[in-house]
C-alpha cells in the first residue's frame, strides 16, 4: 500500500510540531530554573546605588563608574544614566572600592565601601572639573538612615562574629542582641514540668515560636522540616548574617516568624588563615557551689580555617573545619529533698485528719490508717527506686565536627559562580533532659548531614 505525497506532508507537519513543542518546553524549564537561580541569588547579594553630580550639583550622564572588591581584585563596572544615576545589583557582600571616571573631570575615588547582603549601599559622588589628571580620594560612610530600606532588619558582621564572646561558638546566638529576639527555648527552673519540644531555631522574632523561622545559607534553604535549622558551617566559616524581623521581602518568604539570611566566606588574593583551641578539664577547674559533689566537666573546641586565590583576580578558595568534644554531667534535681517521700501533701493531710476526728461516718473511719499509708510515697519501695535511679548526675558526652569548603570563579563582568560543601556530623549520648523531671528524659542524637 503507496503513502501519498499528502500523508507525507502532514507526518512532516506533525513532527515538527511535536519538536517546536519539545523545544518551548526545555525554554520553559530553562526559564523557570534560570529564574530559581537569579532569585536565589538575590538573597545573598547586596547593591551599590547613587548619583554623581558636577560642582553646580547638576547631573552627569555617562560617568563610568567602577567597583573593585578588596582583597580580590573581582571589578563590576556601569555608567550613570540620563539622570547621573547608576546601580550595581547583586554585588557580593564585602569591602569596595568605587572609581568614578569622566573626561574632564578629576576621578574620584571611594575606600572601603561596605556592602552587606541583602541591602542597598547608597554613595553619590561631586565630581570636580580638571584641567589635568588628578584624583580625589574619599572614605566611605555608613548611612544611618536607609531610606530606601523597607524591612525591619539587623546585621551581625565579622567583628561581631570575631570578637563576642558565645557558648559553644555557635554564631546564631548573636541573633539575640537584635531587639525583638528572645530564647525561645529558655526554661523557667527544674519544677518545669513540659513535655520536651520538638526540635526548633531556639529564636523567638517578634514573639513567634523557635519553628516559625527560615533560615538561608548563600541564598540555600537551611532548614529542617521540624522549623529548626541545620546545623552546617561554623563560626570561622561565617562571613556575617542578617536577621530580618518584619515586613520583609517575599524573596525571602517561606516564614510567619524572621528570616535569617547567612553568607559565607570565600578567598581573596592572599593566602590567610586561622587556628583557634579552647580547653576546659575537670582536673584544674574549681568546683561550682551550686552544683552537687562529683560534678564534673570537660570540653575541648578546635578549629582552622585557610582559604587563598587558584588564579589570582579570578578564581578563589576557603575551608574551615571546627571540632567538639564536650563530656561533662547532667544534674537531674528530682529529690533535692526526700521528706515528700514519707508524709502526706497538705490536702491529703486534710481529708486524714477528717476521717480520724470522728466526724466522718463510722464505715469510713477503718479506713484512715490504709489511706494514710497507700497515698505515702514511701510506702511502695519501688517508688523510692524509680526515683533515686532518676535523680541526681548523670555524665553524657557531645562529639561534633563541621568543615566546609567553597570556590568562587569569576567568569566575566558581573558573573560569578561558587561551589560550596559542607559536612557536620555529630554523636550525643544522655544529652538534653528536657525539663530536668528524669534521667529517662535524656537523648542520644546522631547526625550526619551534608549539602552541596
Amino acid at each position: 500500500m503507496g503513502i501519498s505525497l499528502q500523508d507525507r506532508a502532514q507526518s512532516q507537519r506533525r513532527r515538527k510540531h511535536r519538536s517546536a513543542d519539545s523545544l518551548r518546553r526545555i525554554a520553559t524549564v530553562a526559564v523557570l530554573l534560570a529564574s530559581a537561580v537569579l532569585l536565589n541569588a538575590q538573597t545573598d547579594t547586596g547593591t551599590i546605588r547613587g548619583y554623581v553630580y558636577d560642582q553646580t550639583r547638576a547631573v552627569l550622564p555617562g560617568v563610568a563608574v567602577t567597583a573593585t572588591y578588596q582583597g580580590r581584585g573581582v571589578t563590576r563596572e556601569t555608567f550613570t544614566s540620563d539622570l547621573g544615576e547608576y546601580v550595581l545589583s547583586r554585588v557580593d557582600p564585602g569591602p569596595y572600592t568605587l572609581r568614578f571616571e569622566f573626561p574632564g573631570f578629576a576621578s574620584y575615588v571611594v575606600q572601603d565601601l561596605e556592602v552587606r547582603v541583602g541591602e542597598t549601599q547608597t554613595f553619590s559622588a561631586e565630581m570636580a572639573v580638571a584641567a589635568e589628571a588628578i584624583q580625589i580620594t574619599a572614605e566611605a560612610t555608613r548611612t544611618t538612615v536607609a531610606h530606601d530600606k523597607t524591612q525591619q532588619s539587623n546585621h551581625i558582621d565579622a567583628v561581631s562574629i570575631e570578637d563576642l564572646p558565645i557558648n559553644r561558638r555557635d554564631y546564631l546566638d548573636l541573633a539575640l542582641l537584635v531587639p525583638g529576639v528572645v530564647d525561645s527555648s529558655y526554661v523557667a527552673d527544674d519544677r518545669d514540668h513540659r513535655l520536651a519540644p520538638t526540635p526548633a531555631s531556639g529564636l523567638g522574632i517578634g514573639g513567634g515560636g523557635g519553628r516559625g523561622n527560615t533560615f538561608t545559607i548563600d541564598g540555600l534553604n537551611n532548614n529542617y522540616s521540624t522549623g529548626s535549622v541545620r546545623s552546617s558551617i561554623s563560626q570561622d566559616a561565617v562571613q556575617e548574617f542578617q536577621i530580618n524581623r518584619n515586613t520583609f521581602s517575599a524573596e525571602l518568604g517561606g516564614a510567619p516568624g524572621g528570616a535569617i539570611n547567612i553568607v559565607t566566606k570565600g578567598g581573596k588574593n592572599d593566602f590567610h588563615g586561622t587556628i583557634f583551641g579552647v580547653l576546659r578539664n575537670r582536673r584544674f577547674q574549681a568546683h561550682i557551689p551550686s552544683l552537687p559533689a562529683g560534678w564534673q566537666y570537660t570540653r575541648a573546641q578546635s578549629g582552622a580555617s585557610f582559604g587563598g586565590p587558584v588564579i589570582r583576580e579570578k578564581t578563589f578558595f576557603f575551608s574551615a573545619y571546627e571540632r567538639l568534644d564536650r563530656h561533662q554531667m547532667g544534674f537531674v534535681p528530682l529529690l533535692t529533698s526526700r521528706s515528700f517521700l514519707y508524709e502526706l501533701t497538705p490536702s491529703q493531710q486534710v481529708l486524714a485528719d477528717a476521717l480520724a476526728s470522728g466526724a466522718a461516718p463510722p464505715q469510713l473511719a477503718s479506713l484512715t490508717q490504709l489511706l494514710s499509708t497507700s497515698l505515702i510515697p514511701g510506702s511502695h519501695p519501688h517508688v523510692v527506686s524509680l526515683l533515686e535511679s532518676n535523680s541526681g548526675l548523670f555524665p553524657f558526652g557531645e562529639e561534633r565536627q563541621q568543615f566546609m569548603t567553597r570556590f568562587d570563579h569569576t567568569v566575566g563582568p558581573g558573573h560569578n559562580l561558587f561551589l560550596r560543601g559542607n559536612w557536620t556530623g555529630q554523636d550525643s549520648d544522655n544529652s538534653d533532659f528536657g525539663a530536668q523531671v528524669a534521667r529517662n528524659r535524656g537523648r542520644n542524637k546522631n547526625l550526619n548531614d551534608f549539602s552541596l
